[in-house]
């Protein structure tokens, strides 16, 4: 990703691509990138809007956020089955995150006058205050895995304070950007700009005066490369990257419990969560009696069509995805891991037909790099054993992930001082990772920086502005 500095230079012509069901390999649609004038298009109106809502009041804001939390409930059928049909995701899933969503805003709507009053400082002035402005068109650069929550986690700040967002998502789930916009237009227009460019047009937005920061939520690859961009531009930048932290089950844990609650976090979003249960690590007296309790678990969960509302879990995002996710799993067994479990030798028929995966668990040793290196992005769990406490934490701490992990013991005293000790942004105690709108969410280490959500993430894109006055 590389571009020149302080403006959108020459854009590429825009390029054709397919949307793809997954979980049935038909072709949904075919969309188009934008073309250099489109896009220069699009930019000048997000930054005019930009000037425009400098002057509009806070009650109109908030009466925005409402109308956008309203507007996303009542279209969350015809939203979510577009979700899952482009990333099969199931339906019923697709269906809960639209209605979290709409609480996000919900949120906002009720928080953003406290979030946006003066506070006076008392300091070395007669006078002093704090307070927050807009800084200009946001560039948001969204995965495919929730299409909507991962937006609005970002939006509904930035509809608050006044920054147009330039949406870039993902091309897996482009008709879904559409409606998304859609949405955000029948409320207000110019609150959402939908710019359907790729990774070279992305870079050129990051490098324009015109775009004051930049929000990514991808993998880690993907954050080396827009921050590499956004501090060549001196851009601020907000980064939610990959995960694959530890869920650490103690001995003196509820264990039938938490390897249910494992069980179902690694399931979550078929397996495709930055925040997903991924690594397991387990006091080694139980864990015989935790794998057979989470594989029990994975085994009666119903796999199947993502719009049948039955469903738990659906497909991978896309044909590629499966084939990446194979090959990592060859490549942690030729590294050593023994596989202890595998769902795909209990079905009938085709296992991976189309983009599904069939869930597999791996016992892994702690000196099994390739176990706190890579994401299994999927229904792949690796599980690994500890004899003491301080095992536990350096098994914990080992990845190079800081996302969301988790710890399982009944004393919550000493549950909580070894959560103070993992290095990531979230830890559940006696419970999986879950965003909320109330708490900050984001990460530590190659889990990028930057917190979304709370008071804490609609403070990234303000300008904060200290007042200081004169007797």
């Amino acid at each position: 990703m590389k571009a020149p500095r302080g403006s959108t230079g020459e854009f590429e012509m825009g390029t054709n691509f397919e949307t793809i069901n997954p979980a049935t390999g038909e072709t949904l649609a075919t969309y188009k990138h934008l073309t250099t004038e489109q896009t220069e298009r699009l930019l000048a109106a997000a930054h005019g809007q930009y000037l425009e809502a400098k002057s509009k009041p806070v009650s109109l804001k908030v009466e925005q956020l409402k109308k956008l939390g309203a507007a996303f409930r009542k279209q969350k059928e015809e939203l979510g089955r577009l979700m899952t049909l482009e990333m099969g995701k199931a339906i019923k899933d697709s269906i809960a995150e639209i209605e979290k969503s709409a609480s996000a805003f919900d949120y906002f709507a009720e928080n953003l006058p406290k979030f946006l009053t003066d506070e006076s400082v008392k300091a070395n002035y007669p006078k002093s205050e704090i307070v927050k402005d807009s800084i200009g068109p946001i560039l948001a650069i969204m995965p495919w895995n929730f299409p909507l929550w991962q937006v609005v986690r970002f939006a509904a700040p930035a509809v608050g304070i006044g920054n147009p967002i330039l949406l870039k998502h993902s091309d897996l789930t482009a008709g879904s950007a559409n409606k998304i916009v859609e949405i955000f237009d029948s409320v207000a227009e110019g609150l959402m700009f939908n710019m359907r460019i790729d990774h070279e047009q992305a870079a050129k937005l990051i490098a324009d005066r015109r775009v004051s920061a930049v929000t990514l939520t991808g993998s880690a690859r993907a954050g080396r490369e827009v921050a590499k961009v956004a501090g060549e531009n001196l851009k601020k930048a907000v980064l939610e990257l990959g995960g694959s932290d530890a869920y650490v089950v103690f001995a003196d844990s509820d264990v039938d419990k938490a390897a249910e609650i494992c069980a179902k976090g690694r399931m979550v979003n078929n397996g495709q969560s930055c925040v997903a249960a991924k690594r397991f690590v387990v006091e080694k007296s139980v864990y015989s009696q935790f794998l057979k309790k989470f594989t029990d678990t994975l085994a009666k969960m119903k796999v199947g069509n993502p719009l049948d509302e039955s469903t738990e879990v659906g497909s991978l995002a896309s044909k590629k995805f499966q084939k990446q996710l194979l090959e990592q799993c060859e490549k942690i067994e030729k590294a050593g891991a023994e596989k202890v479990f595998d769902l795909a030798s209990q079905a009938q028929g085709d296992a991976f037909k189309n983009a599904f995966f069939p869930a597999r668990v791996y016992k892994v040793s702690k000196s099994l790099e390739l176990a706190y290196t890579e994401e299994f992005f999927g229904p792949v769990a690796l599980i690994a054993t500890f004899e003491s406490e301080d095992e536990a934490l350096e098994i914990a701490n080992k990845s190079i992930y800081g996302l969301g992990g988790a710890v399982f013991r009944k004393d919550e005293a000493k549950a909580k001082a070894f959560a103070r000790k993992m290095e990531c942004g979230f830890v559940g105690i006696n419970d999986q990772v879950k965003s909320d709108a109330h708490l900050p969410f984001g990460g530590v280490k190659d889990s990028g920086f930057g917190r979304e959500l709370s008071p804490y993430g609609f403070n990234e894109f303000c300008n904060i502005k200290t007042l200081g006055y004169g007797a």
